[in-house]
């Protein structure tokens, strides 16, 4: 069977002698990560298609997939939110998240997960199917690594 590496592999086979040089450059391993927790509460009023601007991204940052959540604190009424970048795709980070019961989902990152923006962007939720309960808490969870 044929073994083939990564540019990141091979740029630490070559130091891996030395744990001090174990990254060979900052653009093998990327920059730092930051996290960035969004707190909405639902207002007395929420229709089909209304949107919530979440946060903003700043420029040169770039989701992690797999590590952004959105958690319900308690049921949410029957309702499911797109998460995506403003004026980019609706749900270019997530769809049809159910937030109808208490608990933590994974936003799948339906786009390219590493997309990174040149100028700062806007977060979204555009909620759908149904309303949400007035007062509930919903945090939006998203590790972002700079990329500058």
């Amino acid at each position: 069977m044929a073994e083939f590496k990564s540019v990141t592999y091979t740029a630490q086979e070559v130091v891996t002698g030395d744990a001090s040089k174990m990254f060979a450059t900052a653009e093998l391993i990327s920059g730092k990560v930051s996290f960035l927790q969004v707190e909405y509460v639902t207002p007395a009023t929420t229709a089909n298609g209304d949107t919530a601007l979440l946060a903003y991204l700043p420029s040169g940052m770039t989701l992690v997939p797999a590590m952004c959540t959105v958690e319900t604190v308690a049921g949410s009424g029957a309702a499911t939110i797109d998460v995506g970048i403003q004026g980019v795709v609706e749900d270019s980070i997530a769809s049809n998240l159910d937030v109808s019961a208490a608990g933590t989902q994974i936003l799948t990152l339906n786009s390219s997960p590493y997309v990174k923006y040149s100028e700062r962007k806007i977060i979204e939720a555009t909620f759908s199917a149904g309303g949400l309960t007035a007062g509930r808490t919903l945090y939006f969870n998203f590790f972002l690594v700079n990329s500058n």
